[in-house]
């Protein structure tokens, strides 16, 4: 699995940069290939009776159901919104797309029984490149709407469907056989409801602030490589929800809020990377039949640097954490910084193969040894340590801080 650190990631042409290697318990498996025409929709691609798109809008626009071909990149002018009524059928030809920007809208209104596909002229991972949304994050008459909506075939130029400082509603819809990630959300204005990310060659990249539209009742997984890529810095409150595939986080860091991570929840950080609390709460409350992991991408010892906690209160449940204890200083799975405004809770938790130590704590700057006289109580007793290099639990004083 490769992983894409979101902080330099381009909008639709996404870098997909390598960090670390194959492997390792976070390892996603690809999807059997397909038989001949097994991913194939049922209909054949039969453009008879298709007419062309327009390809200039300069005022609103309802598409009519029909069959369409979108022998360019359609273009709307400024404020325009596009409507595509339920049953209209799009095929784009090799090297186009549906692009739109600041004030331009897309109003996709399928049915359950009558959707809108847009579609590529090959049945093909990239025959097309795919939809992209920018700049409408104010919401109101630029507000954008897909319901009962497949985009299929796309990707050549990035995601299936990209939506940057743009509001996005998105409701049973379902996108696939994207040649790089189903989707992109770079927008904390995304509401999502029932749909379907499958048979991409990648999931979805999402900004921080975009996992919170993320519902439980759709369907993330079944792609050649599936997760959810992301990374944060924020001061709001943050949830993970199980979504039934990975999270692959990035360098991360959280001030002053709540970084909730719901049960059976995978967590994995890439190389050097590490999740820092400042000021902060991590409750990981997992259950014996669905604990949470956090782990790295390359699968070794010290190949992430680990939890930090700093002046943040710590709840673990049920959770293990492994392969952490990157850097030199005080490096382990769990960094407690500053024990005398950070708070610890552990059971049933896991801590191994830390290349430093299973857990870290530090009185804080200035603070005498003697106001940290043990270590907290059962800690070891109520949790299991191991392969960790330097040793379980190290207290460091406050002199050597």
């Amino acid at each position: 699995m490769r992983f894409v650190r979101l902080c330099g990631f381009g909008f639709m042409a996404v870098a997909l940069n390598a960090c670390g290697s194959d492997g390792g318990s976070a390892r996603v498996e690809s999807r059997p290939e397909c038989e001949p025409d097994g991913c194939q929709p049922s209909s054949e691609r039969d453009l008879a009776d298709c007419e062309t798109l327009e390809l200039n809008f300069d005022k609103n626009t309802t598409i009519k159901k029909g069959c369409y071909i979108a022998t360019a990149s359609p273009s709307l002018d400024e404020d325009v919104r596009l409507t595509l009524a339920a049953g209209v059928t799009i095929f784009f030809a090799e090297g186009t797309g549906l692009q739109l920007e600041d004030g331009q809208s897309l109003v996709a209104e399928g049915t359950k029984d009558d959707p809108v596909v847009l579609t590529g002229m090959q049945q093909r991972r990239g025959s097309w490149n795919g939809v992209s949304i920018t700049g409408s994050e104010d919401g109101g008459d630029d507000y954008n709407s897909l319901r009962h909506v497949t985009i299929e075939y796309a990707g050549a130029d990035g995601a299936g469907l990209a939506v940057r400082d743009a509001a996005l509603g998105l409701e049973d819809s379902t996108i696939r056989e994207s040649a790089h990630h189903a989707f992109v959300a770079y927008s904390s204005g995304v509401g999502f409801s029932r749909n379907t990310f499958t048979r991409n060659a990648r999931g979805i990249i999402a900004e921080g602030w975009a996992l919170s539209g993320f519902d439980t009742a759709s369907v993330y997984g079944g792609n050649d490589e599936d997760g959810i890529e992301t990374h944060f810095m924020t001061t709001t409150d943050l949830t993970l929800r199980n979504l039934g595939v990975p999270y692959f986080i990035g360098n991360s860091s959280m001030e002053g809020a709540t970084l909730t991570v719901e049960p059976g929840v995978t967590i994995v950080l890439g190389e050097n990377d590490r999740l820092h609390l400042k000021g902060s709460q991590l409750i990981a409350r997992g259950t014996a039949a669905l604990p949470i992991l956090f782990t790295s991408e390359a699968g070794t010892p010290g190949s992430w640097y680990g939890v930090d906690l700093e002046r943040s209160a710590g709840i673990f449940e049920h959770v293990t954490i492994e392969h952490g204890g990157g850097g030199t200083t005080r490096s382990a799975n769990v960094l407690v910084d500053d024990w005398q405004a950070t708070s610890l809770a552990m059971s049933h938790c896991k801590i191994r193969n830390s290349a430093g130590y299973g857990v870290a704590i530090s009185p804080g700057y200035g603070v005498a040894m003697s106001s940290l006289t043990s270590v907290p109580k059962d800690l070891t007793s109520r949790n299991e340590f191991s392969s960790n290099a330097l040793g379980n639990v190290l207290v460091v004083s406050g002199d050597s801080n």
